[in-house]
């Protein structure tokens, strides 16, 4: 198990699903969407600490499959062992389970191994000049007639630079500085595009889903509890909002009320078929 560097995910110890308050209805679309059958073998594409496979047991709890967890980061692997090892105490399920250090980018894996992939919110941390490679490899990895599923924020022209720089200026106040340096946001027209060159058919957006980001919650898990960062990240935002037309402004929900700014985002899940 190898990978080349050292991520920010090594340091970032942070439960997400509490942060992007990821509700159980939205994971249960989710999870029908993968459409997993007994003996799938399945990749979590930079799975972090194991959620996809909690949710999809928790909804199919007789359901056993073949699931590979990829990530880049030792302590995201770590986690994932602990969550899961944790989850399926005392259950009577036979999945098997293995956890794989690689960075996705240059990930090692034989062709035609996977009937479905997974790249829950992790596309964004591939860097612009290796979106390419990427999607080619995620093609050749899966079986003809399997599928990739993403997670991903739901961008279009209108809200796509607003996004980015919230989302920016908190990485670089938090000194997440691969992060900032790395990751590339994807308009939904570039995943479609993306998807295409790499031999995709059947591409569609299956559904989304409101994303309400709510500033004070990274305080303690990203700020480590520094006010003054927030402070500035709030006050970012307050003045690149100030550039939004009324009427995305309006629809985005941009409101502040004591050390809190709350934004409603979108994000949507989308699937395409290896032909």
């Amino acid at each position: 198990m190898t990978a080349d560097q050292q991520s920010d995910y090594d340091t970032r110890d942070v439960d997400y699903s509490l942060i992007h308050g990821e509700t159980k209805e939205v994971f249960s679309k989710f999870v029908e969407a993968l459409h997993l059958k007994t003996d799938s073998k399945f990749l979590d594409l930079g799975g972090g600490y194991g959620s996809v496979l909690v949710n999809v047991l928790e909804d199919d709890p007789q359901l056993s499959f073949y699931y590979d967890l990829l990530d880049s980061s030792l302590l995201q692997l770590k986690k994932a062992k602990k969550h899961i090892d944790n989850f399926l105490k005392n259950k009577k399920n036979t999945t098997t389970i293995k956890y794989i250090h690689q960075n996705a980018a240059k990930m090692n894996l034989p062709a035609d191994t996977y009937d479905v992939i997974v790249c829950k919110m992790f596309i964004h941390e591939v860097p612009l000049h290796k979106k390419e490679k990427i999607f080619k490899k995620i093609y050749s990895i899966l079986k003809p007639g399997g599928h990739v599923i993403f997670w991903n924020p739901d961008l279009n022209e209108n809200d796509h630079s607003f996004y980015k720089n919230t989302i920016r200026k908190k990485d670089e106040l938090a000194k997440f500085n691969n992060l900032v340096k790395n990751r590339h946001f994807l308009l939904n027209s570039e995943l479609v595009t993306h998807l295409e060159n790499a031999g995709f058919s059947d591409i569609e957006k299956l559904f989304d889903f409101n994303y309400d980001l709510h500033t004070s919650l990274r305080l303690k898990a990203e700020f480590h509890d520094k006010k003054e960062h927030l402070k500035a990240w709030n006050e970012y935002i307050l003045t690149i909002a100030e550039l939004l037309s009324p009427e995305l402004k309006k629809n985005l929900l941009v409101d502040i009320k004591e050390n809190n700014i709350h934004i409603r985002f979108k994000r949507a899940v989308f699937k395409a078929v290896k032909a």
